[in-house]
């Protein structure tokens, strides 16, 4: 919507006529990765998003909750990237995942390397993100193996539910994967 109003304002001030913005942003198919929706199945929507960092991510679960008002909203992050899996980013994480209904955390993808060159205590605690969201009556957990999460998805989905996954990169293609296990489903 932020980006919708700064084009448009750039659009009055460059002269376009308001009927042209209109069609514009009526034929406006969205850009790859930000809220991206992959697919539904079941009646789960399933959606990409690029958001790797707490701000990101209360950004894109906000607008889910948006977007999809009274349904049940599935965060699933991979810390993927270096930065994301700074230490100092664990409140804003937790901050960020009170906007979801329940929470899956997959593994830290440079977990060996991040822990070789910073130290394991200045990496995030996955465990007590997990913990503090509990404590607030937010369902979370972690798991490793993207199989695994995509079960979990499709074994607890429900019609209505939004998954946003969030990543920096593939998140081991559990897009598709969900969307399989949910069709499989009898």
């Amino acid at each position: 919507m932020l980006n919708a109003l700064a084009d448009i304002a750039c659009a009055k001030m460059r002269g376009v006529e308001p009927e042209e913005i209109q069609k514009g942003l009526e034929t406006f198919q969205g850009i790859k990765r930000r809220m991206e929706v992959r697919g539904n199945e079941r009646g789960v929507t399933v959606i990409d998003d690029f958001a790797h960092h707490p701000t990101a991510i209360a950004t894109t679960l906000h607008g889910a909750r948006a977007r999809y008002p009274g349904r049940r909203i599935w965060a699933l992050f991979e810390p993927r990237s270096i930065s994301s899996a700074r230490k100092e980013f664990e409140d804003g994480y937790v901050d960020a995942f009170h906007e979801a209904d329940r929470v899956i955390i997959g593994p830290i993808y440079h977990r060996q390397r991040y822990e070789e060159r910073y130290g394991l205590d200045k990496m995030l605690s996955v465990p007590d993100i997990l913990q503090r969201l509990h404590t607030d009556g937010i369902q979370g957990e972690q798991l490793d193996d993207f199989d695994r999460i995509a079960e979990r998805v499709a074994e607890g989905g429900m019609s209505g539910d939004v998954v946003v996954v969030m990543s920096s990169g593939a998140f081991g293609g559990v897009h598709e994967k969900i969307l399989e296990r949910l069709r499989a489903r009898p």
